[in-house]
């Protein structure tokens, strides 16, 4: 809930929706806690996944559990075209906030609900962290290994938040068309898991078409991450060997032939303590 709901509404924001974000009194989002922060001074205005998350938004708090908080709620899904929401789906049957509840107040609205496994289906009320949906969605299956030995953990990142909030936004602008033609809303159902699963097509595509099964791989352990330079930091991702022939001739100011032995994949990965510390 950190970032799929807040990152599909930005989408929406970002292409001129008017987009207002609703928060709990108090504290307010979660993200807004959440480190790097601007200057790394730590307040809620500061955080920068906050700020990503949020651009081009509006904002209220309100608590949509005690009634008044509900009330003013309800006055706003009366005219509201899209409602995105991230929430389990027994709390909205408790609250009777869900889409068929809203639907009567606004047969126009769109309700877009983002949720680990979905609105129906035996694993409905379960939770998940983003590990739980990477595995489920099979990509475990697909993580590349270095030694041949490592567990499939998961992705640098909140990988399946984000792709559920982007499929999230083009269901969404697909309900809103139909809603334009029909004068009708619906409810715009995404599962995380499904939706990272999509994600894996062209591997899911070679067994149909080729018969093979795709599985993890092996990967190159090479000199790459992030250093430390007098000004900053800087990413260095130099796979290719074009990429270390560049980097080469920038950081040695020499002639490229006398590291000829540095474009070999596995010579590189055979001095990975060498080569980073001379980087």
């Amino acid at each position: 809930r950190l970032v799929t709901g807040p990152y599909c509404a930005k989408l929406l924001a970002d292409l001129g929706a008017e987009v207002i974000k609703i928060e709990k009194p108090g504290l307010g989002d979660e993200a807004r806690y959440r480190a790097p922060f601007v200057h790394d001074k730590t307040h809620p205005e500061r955080s920068l996944l906050f700020l990503y998350l949020n651009t081009n938004k509006l904002g209220v708090t309100l608590d949509v559990k005690d009634p008044s908080g509900q009330e003013k709620f309800i006055e706003l899904i009366k005219w509201a075209d899209v409602l995105i929401e991230d929430n389990p789906p027994q709390m909205l049957e408790q609250l009777k906030l869900t889409y068929q509840d809203l639907s009567k107040l606004n047969p126009r609205l769109v309700m877009t609900s983002l949720t680990p496994f979905g609105q129906t289906g035996p694993y409905r009320h379960y939770k998940a962290y983003p590990i739980n949906i990477y595995q489920g969605g099979g990509w475990g299956y697909l993580s590349p290994y270095v030694t041949g030995v490592e567990m499939p953990l998961k992705t640098g990142g909140l990988f399946s938040e984000y792709a559920c909030g982007l499929i999230g936004a083009v269901g969404t602008v697909a309900a809103l068309y139909n809603q334009r033609l029909t004068g009708r809303g619906q409810q715009v159902d995404i599962s995380k898991q499904e939706a990272i699963l999509g994600l894996a097509r062209v591997q899911i595509d070679r067994y149909p078409n080729e018969g093979v099964v795709q599985g993890r791989f092996y990967t190159h352990r090479h000199a790459v991450g992030i250093f430390q330079c007098q000004d900053g930091y800087i990413a260095e991702v130099a796979n290719q060997p074009h990429q270390w022939r560049a980097l080469v001739q920038l950081i040695t100011d020499s002639q490229v032939e006398q590291y000829e032995k540095y474009l070999d994949g596995d010579f590189r990965e055979q001095h990975v303590p060498e080569i980073t510390q001379y980087i």
